[in-house]
């Protein structure tokens, strides 16, 4: 019975995804970045209570993936799709296919999600996370919802800056390079100071720029990754 409970998690992730899918397609983008925040939710005590009950197994592992390609990897292109309609109208541009390069991200993330699935298990990413990687995008939405000045609307609303970020986000996700997770399996605290770092730089970006911090942590745990030593 106690296996159920991560798989039941699991599953809940993938619900919020399919509501944030809804909120898409009713022009409701800020509602559907909340979804995705609630899967995040979800899709981490999904992993945390499978280790602690110890019930990890090769469904968990495929269900988990097929959740996060929804709410991690439709969702993000989807959203982002609506945004370059948007940004279209913006700047009155006739690019009628610019939109359908948002689903570069989706593309990204399945391949990336395939990889995980086939490699072994690993205590930091390889590639950039689809969850973090929907981060960046789902930030959008809620800032021109809840905070957006007229400047930070237009360069959220600029075809060539959604363009860059989709396939900048398409390559970090399937990039070979190894990202840390926070999974606290180090025996030394001091080894594990990267994380505690980033953790405090998050706070205090979320203080000072609310939802505008949101894509700035994810750089900024890129950016510590590449610079932390990893054990061989």
């Amino acid at each position: 019975m106690k296996s159920a409970l991560p798989n039941l998690l699991t599953l809940l992730n993938l619900f919020s995804g399919c509501v944030a899918v809804i909120f898409v397609f009713n022009n409701h983008l800020e509602w559907a970045s909340w979804a995705v925040l609630i899967g995040m939710v979800f899709d981490f005590f999904d992993g945390l209570v499978a280790r602690v009950l110890k019930v990890n197994g090769p469904i968990g592992k495929e269900l988990d993936s097929l959740a996060d390609m929804v709410t991690f990897g439709l969702v993000p292109g989807l959203i982002v799709f609506k945004l370059m309609e948007m940004a279209l109208m913006t700047f009155s541009l006739d690019w009628p296919f610019l939109p359908f390069t948002a689903f570069l991200i989706t593309l990204g993330a399945a391949f990336r999600l395939a990889k995980f699935n086939v490699l072994p298990s690993q205590n930091d990413f390889i590639g950039l996370p689809t969850p973090a990687n929907a981060i960046v995008f789902i930030a959008f939405p809620l800032i021109i919802a809840y905070q957006g000045s007229d400047a930070m609307n237009t360069f959220i609303l600029n075809p060539f800056t959604l363009l860059f970020l989709t396939f900048t986000s398409a390559l970090l996700m399937n990039l070979p390079v190894r990202i840390m997770s926070f999974k606290m399996r180090e025996k030394n605290l001091r080894d594990f100071s990267p994380q505690l770092i980033l953790v405090v730089i998050s706070i205090v970006f979320l203080v000072v720029l609310k939802f505008a911090a949101l894509p700035l942590i994810v750089l900024t745990h890129v950016v510590i990754s590449l610079f932390k030593t990893y054990p061989k």
